[in-house]
């Protein structure tokens, strides 16, 4: 992402309906699967602006990542009291390679990855035993759009796409569902609006009028307590849960 779309990113994270919505969405998986208890430490991998800063590490000892330095100084900046590095999770030093987290968190970072299943895999190796990783990534490949070219999206997942990529790292599936799923009727026309008439975006997203962006955003947090009873079957968006498998020493 280039320092435009940072800035664009800052404003936007804190009032924009999609941010909000998923905020809400991944604050029910923390209380369902019993993340970021109090004490424990975690880890976020692609912390960006710092976005989700508040939400992971209210009862938490934090640590994010990021390799963008703009966006790790901003955080420094903004979040004095957290811990931030400019750094890949293969590349962190020494002392960090000690530390075993209670959780990791990838949230909406995968899909700029080229090798995916590579940065899970060294994931697993800060992990605790019983810890976790929650993820999230955009859903489905036909609805590619010039918004994923503008923030460099490498790919969009199926819930079959990225189980492989989780069984090929090393991990246990808890949990994986689609969300965002009300609105994704309208997304879907949108999508493909843009595609037919070939638009594309020099800027990033914006925030819609209040009353739109006030509905939307009620609607897509209506989903954090759906997802409470049941998965859903399609939607912009996947949340998966995962644990690292563990290998049997007697065999």
């Amino acid at each position: 992402m280039d320092n435009d779309a940072y800035k664009e990113m800052i404003a936007l994270q804190e009032q924009h309906w999609w941010f909000v919505g998923r905020q809400k969405v991944i604050k029910s998986f923390l209380s369902m699967e019993k993340l970021s208890e109090l004490g424990s430490e975690v880890l976020e991998v692609g912390c960006g602006v710092g976005g989700n800063v508040n939400l992971l590490s209210s009862t938490t000892s934090y640590l994010g990542i990021d390799m963008h330095l703009p966006a790790v100084d901003y955080c420094k900046e903004k979040y004095p009291q957290q811990s931030f590095r400019c750094s890949r999770i293969e590349d962190l030093p020494s002392e960090v390679k000690v530390r075993n987290f209670d959780s990791i968190y990838f949230l909406d970072v995968l899909e700029h990855l080229d090798q995916d299943v590579l940065v899970l895999r060294e994931s697993s190796n800060f992990l605790k035993h019983g810890g976790k990783v929650l993820i999230t990534v955009p859903a489905f490949n036909f609805l590619w759009s010039p918004h994923d070219e503008f923030v460099h999206h490498v790919r969009r997942y199926t819930k079959s796409s990225l189980g492989k990529s989780l069984e090929e790292a090393g991990y246990n599936i808890e949990r994986m569902t689609y969300f965002n799923f009300i609105l994704f009727p309208l997304a879907m026309i949108q999508r493909v609006g843009m595609k037919l008439a070939k638009k594309k975006l020099n800027r990033h997203i914006s925030t819609p009028p209040f009353l739109i962006n006030w509905i939307f955003e009620k609607v897509f947090s209506f989903e954090a307590v759906l997802l409470k009873y049941v998965d859903l079957p399609v939607g912009l968006s996947i949340i998966a849960v995962v644990t690292k498998k563990q290998t049997d020493k007697h065999l």
